[in-house]
């Protein structure tokens, strides 16, 4: 089918009675979402309530830890309440009767839940927005994608989803915690990513962080219209802006890698990536050491390393891709082959 005559297509709440999501997608992968995401299955549980929403300082609401939270633990697991495939955003905008797809999906949410939704911050300026529901969607939205199937009958997608507690969290340029979207339980989740004391903020990454401050500021403002006073940015340095233009350059490398450039292994050799681990430890960027230590084991691979050197990478990997993302993680699966 032609991109220009793909018409997405909206789940009411009423398909999911005791989960409340609307989802926008084309019919075949409404259909492959029905039959294989296990959506009535109960939500992963934590011990105790692990954060609160209160007021932060300059920046409208956030989260707050309620208790000390450990590195790894599961702060909160929630399933999007709204959530569109991101390669049909500029498709079709409408449905046949006029209304746009967004007010058509969150007019079929429960009252609860549009309340929610409606309660989130809208950091769009009037004149970038149609409404105020679009302005609130494109504030709070985590993308997040979607792999599963075989054959003819499959889903490889990147979604955009709305989550009425997740999207509180604010930004920070070394931010504590990591977003993970659980596919077999269709939620979102944030895990600690290192240890977080009661009272302290519990903050996110809204954009890559190997860039300098000007560009992280620039990024943020044209994104979400805000310009961040985190400590890092507060504190930022010239050392810190070479640290991360350095690692920038490096994370170009093994995303080409990642995507199947191959013929890098050769440049992304053992010091290199050693060099590049450096880095994400001095900046206290603790997703793109992950990052890193995956890459590194699959070029080890490639270039035929001996067996030690990859256990000396792997096992590493596999503790922080569990902290990040727990034992549902793909990353962590492949990892343990």
């Amino acid at each position: 089918m032609a991109t220009s005559q793909i018409t997405p297509f909206v789940v009411p709440h009423l398909l999911y009675p005791n989960h409340d999501i609307a989802i926008v997608d084309e019919p075949d992968s409404i259909a492959f979402l029905t039959g294989q995401y296990t959506m009535f299955k109960p939500l992963p549980q934590v011990s105790s309530p692990m954060f609160e929403v209160r007021e932060a300082e300059n920046k409208g609401l956030g989260m707050y830890a309620a208790r000390d939270i450990d590195k790894g633990d599961l702060i909160i697991s929630e399933r999007p309440v709204y959530t569109y495939r991101l390669s049909l955003e500029n498709v079709v905008r409408h449905s046949g009767e006029g209304k746009s797809f967004e007010i058509e999906a969150v007019e079929n949410l429960s009252p609860n839940s549009r309340q929610r939704l409606y309660e989130l911050k809208n950091s769009l300026p009037e004149s970038c927005q149609k409404d105020k529901l679009e302005g609130i969607l494109n504030t709070n939205f985590f993308p997040f994608h979607l792999k599963s199937g075989c054959g003819t009958h499959h889903l490889d997608h990147t979604h955009a989803g709305c989550f009425p507690s997740l999207s509180r969290a604010n930004h920070d340029c070394c931010p504590n915690t990591n977003f993970f979207f659980s596919v077999p339980t269709f939620t979102g989740q944030f895990r600690a990513m290192r240890k977080i004391p009661k009272g302290e903020e519990i903050t996110v990454s809204y954009i890559p962080l190997d860039d300098p401050k000007q560009m992280r500021q620039r990024a943020l403002q044209d994104r979400y219209h805000f310009t961040c006073t985190c400590a890092t940015c507060s504190a930022s340095s010239e050392a810190s802006d070479m640290r991360r233009s350095e690692l920038s350059a490096l994370m170009e490398k093994i995303m080409a890698f990642e995507k199947g450039n191959f013929s890098l292994h050769s440049v992304l050799t053992s010091a290199v990536m050693d060099r590049g681990l450096q880095l994400a430890t001095e900046e206290r960027l603790h997703r793109i050491h992950a990052e890193i230590l995956n890459t590194a084991v699959k070029c080890l691979f490639a270039n035929n390393r001996p067996e030690y050197m990859i256990i000396q990478k792997g096992g590493p990997a596999q503790h922080e891709w569990r902290t990040l993302e727990g034992d549902e993680s793909l990353v962590l699966q492949d990892l343990q082959v």
